[in-house]
């Protein structure tokens, strides 16, 4: 059987390298042969401890040596079809849509390209991504997290082996042993890391609200945090599909999110309308009052998003499915 290696950045612990572990996992616990790879392992930067459960090795790029294989890159590795350390069997996963513009842009700097193109348009990620979409033609196939994804490739006319493959989040988040809903907080949780600007401004001007920033903490501190609070806001970017709101739903918090990315379609974020807001002219006095309605009655509305949870819960059966299917076509081809 063909060997399938995903090239994975090393030991970094990030939602998006977890995936490429489990797939690593999934595709090997249902009869196909894959490894991960990584590009850049040190001595000192093996399999992250978090990641052993998916993976008990690694092989470095260096050491593939199989040209009839097939490779997974995901899109923040796309700078790696510029370089002949890949053959043209490749499938390109899109874990996000705008993580791919700024790696991009960083392989063009390193080739001293980037400054002329700054000179010709100042969007420099969106332009200098624009020359690589005939580049990106030449993968096999492409894998999308998202609808946000796949509707980024379709409107750039990217249509050929273009498949579904979404993730799941960690099954820690589906023990409720500890979660009590009559004990639930008014607490919003927030990710720091992602919409500092207008998630600042939020809680300046909502400064009676309990916050509290899910940074810096283990699975299991998040987890706690998330059991005692009522509401999770995210006002970031939604590259795509996050995992956040859904851990945080999955975790009975009331969601709430701008329209930005993942966040605008209800494919990948699938709450009510009245749970999204425009933040380029945020309603102010209507967050708030959302945010007391949770508050207010949140046993009712917990069940608002009953759906979402649904959603979120039947993910890891689906990606199963998806994979055996998806990479049966690949390896015929």
């Amino acid at each position: 059987m063909k060997k399938i290696y995903v090239i994975c950045p090393a030991y970094y612990k990030t939602g998006g390298t977890e995936l490429l572990h489990q797939l690593v996992f999934v595709l090997n616990s249902h009869g196909y042969s894959s490894e991960i790879v990584y590009p850049n392992a040190t001595s000192e930067q093996n399999i992250n401890p978090a990641f052993k459960k998916y993976c008990s090795d690694y092989a470095r790029l260096s050491d593939v040596k199989n040209k009839d294989a097939l490779f997974v890159i995901s899109e923040i590795q796309t700078n790696l079809l510029l370089t002949s350390l890949l053959p043209q069997k490749c499938v390109i996963w899109w874990e996000s849509v705008d993580n791919y513009y700024t790696t991009f842009s960083m392989a063009l700097h390193q080739r001293g390209l980037l400054r002329a193109i700054n000179q010709l348009r100042k969007n420099v990620f969106f332009k200098a991504n624009r020359a690589n979409f005939s580049i990106l033609k030449m993968a096999q196939g492409h894998l999308c997290q998202s609808m946000y994804a796949f509707d980024y490739l379709r409107k750039h006319k990217i249509t050929n082996n273009v498949y579904f493959l979404k993730d799941y989040i960690n099954d820690d988040y589906f023990d409720k042993s500890g979660l009590n809903l009559s004990k639930k907080e008014n607490i919003i949780l927030y990710n720091p890391k992602k919409g500092k600007k207008i998630t600042t401004k939020i809680r300046r001007k909502f400064a009676d609200f309990h916050f509290v920033p899910l940074i810096n903490m283990t699975n299991e501190q998040v987890r706690e945090n998330l059991e005692k609070a009522k509401v999770y806001i995210d006002f970031g970017n939604h590259p795509g599909m996050d995992r956040f709101p859904r851990e945080a739903v999955t975790m009975h918090c009331c969601v709430i999110t701008n329209r930005i990315g993942s966040a605008n379609y209800q494919e990948d974020v699938p709450i009510d309308d009245k749970y999204k807001f425009d933040d380029y002219h945020l309603d102010y006095k209507l967050l708030r009052k959302t945010i007391e309605y949770c508050f207010d009655n949140y046993l009712q509305t917990d069940k608002e998003f009953d759906s979402y949870r649904s959603f979120v819960a039947s993910q890891k059966e689906e990606f199963i499915k998806d994979t055996k299917e998806v990479f049966a076509k690949f390896l015929r081809e």
